[in-house]
């Protein structure tokens, strides 16, 4: 009996059409979530909009720098470390970016609040 349960419950789901769980259904045109949208700061996704748009190696490392300038607590910055040492790398300064990996990989003490 248990096996023959089983099985119909196994069929039945498979013809069931699935819904997608992470889908709002809303009126007009929807658009896809991306990391931008979990930054709660506007100005710090605009910052990490702008340094993550940048080509040019010696802007790319200034943006990053001053990124994490103005936010040393960001959860983001694992991603603007690795930016900024391949920026560092592209221009040749591999000391700099030895520097920003072994920042990266370092772990962080979190104050407790």
């Amino acid at each position: 009996m248990r096996l023959v349960c089983f099985w119909i419950g196994l069929l039945g789901s498979a013809v069931l059409p699935a819904q997608d769980i992470d889908v709002a259904v809303l009126p007009g045109q929807s658009r896809a979530l991306t990391i931008l949208d979990e930054i709660r700061n506007g100005h710090e996704r605009a910052a990490f909009l702008k340094l993550f748009k940048e080509r040019q190696p010696p802007k790319r490392r200034g943006l990053a720098e001053s990124f994490l300038d103005r936010w040393p607590q960001s959860w983001l910055l694992a991603t603007v470390y690795e930016i900024a040492s391949k920026a560092c790398i592209d221009l040749g300064d591999y000391e700099a970016a030895t520097v920003r990996i072994r920042i990266q990989r370092t772990p962080r003490r979190i104050p407790r609040r």
